[in-house]
């Protein structure tokens, strides 16, 4: 389960840079413009101290904000570079700054910010994190690039640069939706198990499809595993005697940590008694099995896994492998290794091995 809060060591470089940020505004915003030339070089020297920083950083992936923000080497790495391409920008616009007399305290601290924005969007785990990284870094570039208020090209290049941006970023969120719809999820890892669940299945849009509509059931896992695609349900809407029939088009591929539930996704033909953002109840059949019902005695293990005595004709016992399947008050289910036609040891199986004689008594 990962940790909510992370250690502070393991984002100690994104919180140096975004107090640092915070500090360089206020002193700029104090001082004035003659505060330029200092604001710029404590932005470098900042770059610089969180460079090491990175670099400094055990190798160890860390696991951060549940699942928001991932450190790993290649998040390292990408950060190393972000930085030092921020260092080596501020570096060469100086003279260039002084020289069309547009020094102002901003740019560095919207360099900083935008720097901050690349680290956390090298660093996200799931497409909430990505999100906010790419507008952190995007929003501060829209400003960088229409900084020159008197240029007629910096105005229209910060003005086309934001129209670009803001539909881009519509795009992303859009097609975000249409990945958590899918996978239920937005973290990499939960997408990355849903598409390898899901591949090939062409279920993306059939929730949509022919007016249908769809119910979300919250099964445990056990109830949930016994399930298949295709699998028919029975939906009353609440307040309602109507019964509704429907099937399971997708299960879905991660279980909830802390509910250890999954969701079964009922597809239902539209009818105007089934309102959108309702509640209703439903019953799912798994089909039926006919196996071998044996009490939990009679079931033993060790490490080659579960398995029974057989007693044979010379009342001799030996060992079945079996597999078991569903548990319930009765019994459990022998689903593999036994037709049912056999004598069984149903107690005190514990005490013999494989060979040993015993005197049958039919269970009553």
């Amino acid at each position: 389960m990962h940790p909510l809060l992370p250690p502070l060591g393991a984002v100690l470089p994104e919180l140096v840079l975004a107090l640092a940020a915070i500090v360089l505004l206020l002193v700029g915003a104090i001082r004035g413009e003659r505060s330029a030339n200092l604001v710029t070089g404590l932005a470098i020297a900042v770059l610089a101290a969180v460079f090491i920083l990175v670099l400094l950083k055990p190798a160890v992936p860390v696991v951060a904000f549940n699942g928001a923000l991932v450190i790993d080497p290649f998040s390292r790495f990408m950060k190393a570079l972000a930085l030092l391409g921020a260092t080596v920008s501020l570096i060469m616009s100086v003279d260039w700054l002084n020289r069309e007399q547009q020094n102002k305290f901003e740019y560095a601290v919207l360099v900083l910010i935008a720097t901050l924005g690349m680290m956390m969007l090298v660093s996200a785990g799931d497409l909430i994190a990505l999100y906010l990284g790419l507008e952190l870094m995007s929003l501060s570039l829209y400003v960088i690039a229409a900084i020159n208020r008197d240029s007629v090209r910096s105005t229209e290049a910060g003005l086309k640069y934001f129209v670009l941006g803001a539909l881009s970023s519509g795009m992303l969120l859009y097609g975000a939706s249409l990945i958590y719809g899918f996978a239920g999820s937005t973290k990499f890892d939960d997408i990355a198990v849903a598409v390898q669940a899901g591949a090939g299945t062409g279920v993306l849009f059939s929730m949509a499809r022919d007016g249908q509509m769809e119910m979300q059931a919250r099964l445990s896992e056990f109830d949930l595993a016994r399930l298949s695609v295709g699998s028919s349900a029975e939906v009353i809407p609440v307040g309602s005697e109507r019964t509704f029939s429907g099937e399971i088009w997708q299960l879905s591929p991660t279980i909830d940590q802390n509910s250890r539930e999954g969701i079964a996704r009922i597809a239902l033909p539209y009818d105007k008694a089934l309102r959108p953002g309702g509640f209703a109840s439903a019953k799912l059949r798994s089909g039926t099995v006919t196996a071998p019902l044996l009490p939990e005695s009679a079931i033993l293990s060790d490490e080659k896994g579960s398995f029974v005595y057989v007693v044979g004709s010379d009342d001799k016992v030996e060992r079945r492998a079996v597999k078991t399947g569903e548990v319930n008050a009765r019994g459990i289910a022998v689903i593999e290794g036994l037709s049912g036609k056999e004598r069984i040891v149903l107690r005190a199986g514990g005490f013999l091995n494989a060979g040993d004689k015993v005197q049958p008594v039919v269970a009553k």
